[in-house]
């Protein structure tokens, strides 16, 4: 009898901590951010900070400690000598890096990809090149799936065309917006029932 209380009582246990033990877990599931930019160019642009860019991403978590990122970005940049616009859109490849776990996630990251530069002068010039870009940011939680994206980058564009005497130009990128976690969340099986002993 003592035997059979004793397997009722962890039955219940088991049975009340099935909500938690079976919790969703989002940490494996792909995931979107938009942030707006805010780009500090290479004195060698001529160019005034560009306010008003655009970042989007497309990411999915590799392991726990390596996430993989697919990233778009377009901003517009105001010349000083002339007041011309100068474009810039770019996609690029990133890992990035989880620092910890938590409400509260720092990340480094490392990448690459292509930029396309648009200068709106006489010669209309207008240019595709590789890019490096490496950086970190912080992950603000909102909810079980929204979270505060912050970050800033250092991008190496390889451009040897459209400025004279230069063969890489050197930018600040800083963005702020918000991610997004897609798809259900997994759930861990049940643990086996009980055994009775009578």
């Amino acid at each position: 009898m003592r035997n059979t209380a004793l397997a009722l009582m962890l039955g219940l246990g088991v049975t009340t901590a099935l909500p938690t033990m079976a919790a969703g877990d989002l940490s494996r599931n792909p995931y979107g951010a938009l942030l707006g930019s805010y780009v500090a160019p290479d004195k060698d642009r001529d160019a005034d900070y560009g306010i008003g860019g655009t970042v989007i991403f497309f990411g999915k978590p590799l392991t726990d400690h390596v996430n993989l990122e697919l990233s778009g970005f377009g901003n517009t940049l105001r010349r000083t000598s002339d007041n011309g616009d100068d474009s810039q859109f770019g996609l690029g490849l990133d890992f990035v890096f989880p620092l910890v776990k938590g409400p509260v996630r720092p990340f480094l990251l490392l990448g690459a990809g292509g930029v396309r530069d648009q200068l709106d002068t006489t010669n209309d010039t207008d240019s595709i090149n590789p890019y490096l870009n490496a950086g970190g940011g912080l992950l603000i939680a909102l909810s079980e799936r929204f979270a505060l994206r912050a970050e800033a980058r250092y991008l190496m564009d390889f451009n040897n065309s459209s400025y004279p005497n230069k063969d890489q130009l050197a930018d600040g990128r800083f963005g702020l917006g918000v991610q997004y976690i897609f798809g259900k969340p997994y759930v861990a099986p049940p643990p086996p029932a009980p055994v009775v002993v009578a």
